[in-house]
């Protein structure tokens, strides 16, 4: 991230893994379930848990991580003190063989609060339930935060369950009697009754469409979702139901191919070859509802929507079979009705095209801001000391695209990058790589590294100092008045020309063309003072 590396929060470099944690709280006071490896879990040495101060002055819990043994599961970082589990969120240990944790505080704490343990786990999740972490990783401690964190024997059900988990990817044996294994299942229609393979078991399930790439959508007895399985050895069904009339059965829901969840009773899968137009509502499904999106481009397999009702009104691209379409939609267009979309989208106050702002740029400082970002006002006073090395940005000196900043939510510092300089108001943007909104934010709530500060200041020096070499021809806002001279100075608001015949010129910022205006943006006036 360049220089930007300097304002961490809780996004780390790739060599580390940021996370914040709390107290559990009383609810939580006793010890959590930690339970032996299996066989197949990697394995972790943790090493040197330490107190540093980040670059702010803030105190973080800092350990080493290396990956002694190769194996399956989603790692993530567990903490105890003796009050009980600590909550760490954000801090997966991802493919990396070995790095640095660093755990900062959700509030404050004392220098003399150090009795902490950290250690790692994988999730305990066999057959359907959950029965807690599995420790993979030794545990460091520092001052005294009680017992240190053993794992326990697994017992019978949970040894059981873990067995019976391995049998998830078996299609199971040979059907019961009077049911054959439907090698195909072309022989299938919507809606017929089969048994279905479930960790080595055959159980009741309902036939509901074929999916791509050689799987089926069956629905479990007292399932509200549809499970994808492979279409052959899989599936087994009565002689006498395959050899019934396929107009005899419904389905009891309709999924989009390959999907689980069930389809409003009036949406469709979109059809291939459908045309859809800009602001054309669709129905996606996410957090265990179907929300409505909208389309900005039809890119015929994908689809860049949207989304309708999340504050950051984010931006997405979907593959076209991900997506739903209610048929009064399907309808609107082919009547010739889709121009009525791009209509409402445009009056609608929540897609204000004049509120997104497609940035250019950032890459001179290991930042990538191209893309169409929805901007929201921001109003966060600064609510703690600014760090050493730090100062506000001052009002006389240009942010270029892409340069770091930080500025003051929640008594912390966060970490962003410019996308424009609008003068008393920046346009910000935050450093995860994650968001596609920006913040308009007041330019005296923001800070910025003094050494990125004298990079800036030094670029503008070696700016005026081209300019003043470079006889060239200035236009006013006109365009109708030329004149070939040398940069001077800022003067006010107003830059200062001089002709090769020794006559300078005066003339108001606001009077030159846009080009020219733009060219000694960000230069500031020269100081009376001989010793700066």
């Amino acid at each position: 991230m360049g220089s930007s590396a300097f304002f961490r929060v809780s996004a780390w470099a790739l060599v580390s893994c940021g996370a914040m944690f709390a107290n559990a709280g009383p609810a939580s006071a006793k010890p959590g379930t930690v339970l032996t490896a299996p066989d197949n879990a990697p394995r972790y040495q943790l090493s040197n848990l330490r107190l540093e101060d980040d670059r702010f002055g803030r105190p973080e819990l800092v350990f080493n991580y290396t990956r002694t043994r190769d194996g399956e599961g989603s790692v993530r970082v567990a903490g105890q003190t003796a009050d009980g589990p600590l909550r760490v969120t954000f801090a997966p240990i991802g493919d990396r063989e070995s790095g640095e944790v660093r755990l900062s505080k959700m509030h404050s704490f004392g220098r003399s609060t150090y009795d902490y343990q950290f250690y790692l786990v994988i999730p305990a999740t066999w057959a359907g339930t959950h029965y807690g972490d599995c420790l993979v990783s030794n545990t460091v401690r520092m001052g005294n935060p009680g017992t240190r964190v053993r794992a326990r024997p697994w017992n019978t059900e949970e040894r059981a369950a873990y067995e019976k988990n391995k049998l998830a990817e078996t299609p199971p044996g040979a059907p019961p009697a009077g049911f054959e294994v439907v090698e195909s299942a072309r022989r299938l229609a919507p809606g017929m009754p089969v048994l279905a393979g479930r960790y080595g078991d055959w159980v009741d399930a309902e036939f509901i469409a074929r999916a791509p790439g050689s799987q089926v959508s069956i629905l479990y007895d007292g399932d509200e979702k549809a499970t994808t399985l492979p279409d052959r050895d899989w599936l087994a069904a009565e002689p006498r139901v395959l050899g019934a009339d396929a107009s005899n059965y419904r389905p009891s829901i309709r999924v989009l191919p390959g999907g689980a969840a069930p389809l409003p009773r009036d949406a469709d899968p979109i059809e291939p070859r459908l045309e859809l137009a800009r602001g054309a509502p669709l129905l996606l499904y996410r957090g265990f509802e179907w929300k409505t999106v909208y389309v900005l481009d039809d890119m015929g397999p994908t689809l860049r929507v949207r989304y309708g009702d999340h504050p950051g009104k984010f931006d997405w691209t979907h593959q076209r079979n991900e997506l739903a379409i209610r048929r009064e939609t399907s309808e609107k267009i082919a009547s010739g009705g889709a121009a009525e979309f791009a209509e409402e989208m445009a009056s609608d106050e929540l897609y204000d095209e004049d509120e997104l702002y497609v940035s250019e740029s950032g890459q001179e400082w290991g930042v990538a801001l191209a893309g169409d970002y929805k901007v929201f006002d921001e109003n966060e006073p600064i609510d703690t000391r600014i760090p050493r090395g730090a100062q506000l940005v001052p009002d006389d000196v240009e942010l270029p695209v892409g340069v770091p900043v930080a500025y003051c939510w929640a008594r912390s510092w966060q970490a962003c990058n410019v996308v424009a300089d609008r003068g008393r108001k920046l346009i910000i943007r935050k450093s995860d790589g994650i968001s596609s909104f920006a913040y308009r934010i007041d330019r005296g709530q923001v800070i910025i590294q003094n050494k990125t500060l004298r990079k800036l200041q030094r670029d503008g020096a070696k700016k005026t100092a081209n300019l003043k070499k470079t006889l060239r021809t200035w236009t006013d806002s006109t365009g109708q008045h030329k004149v070939e001279a040398r940069f001077v100075r800022i003067e006010d608001d107003a830059v200062m020309l001089k002709t090769d015949a020794g006559r300078e010129i005066r003339l108001p910022l606001a009077r030159l063309c846009d080009e020219d205006r733009e060219l000694v943006e960000g230069l500031t006036p020269e100081s009376t003072n001989p010793f700066e």
